[in-house]
């Protein structure tokens, strides 16, 4: 999994593909629990990227998550008792403006 992943390169590089990854495999899905699934998965790795203890793997995923707004935003409402994934993500984000690398402040 990503985070015993020991090389922080192939973190970064692991949240860079990660947009590309669920667009493509979101085109043309008419399977709304398993597109929601699926976006619960990125959703979940992102959130392993933005807590990482390397700067360089904290941006990354905040460019990814940045990259994936319109997924986020555009995604139906969830089964009842989910969250709604704009306010999952909108939730992640408050903690990049928080983060101490100012690479990934930016991003």
């Amino acid at each position: 999994s990503l985070p015993d992943e020991a090389n922080h390169l192939a973190r970064v590089a692991s949240m860079g593909a990660l947009p590309g990854v669920l667009i493509f495999a979101l085109r043309g899905d008419s399977d709304a629990i398993g597109a929601e699934s699926l976006r619960a998965e990125f959703l979940g790795a992102l959130r392993s990227g933005l807590s990482d203890t390397n700067g360089g793997v904290r941006t990354a995923a905040a460019q990814a998550l940045g990259a994936l707004a319109p997924v986020w935003l555009n995604a139906p409402a969830p089964a009842a008792g989910g969250i709604a994934p704009a306010t999952a993500v909108l939730g992640l984000l408050s903690g990049v403006f928080q983060d101490a690398a100012a690479d990934a402040r930016s991003a």
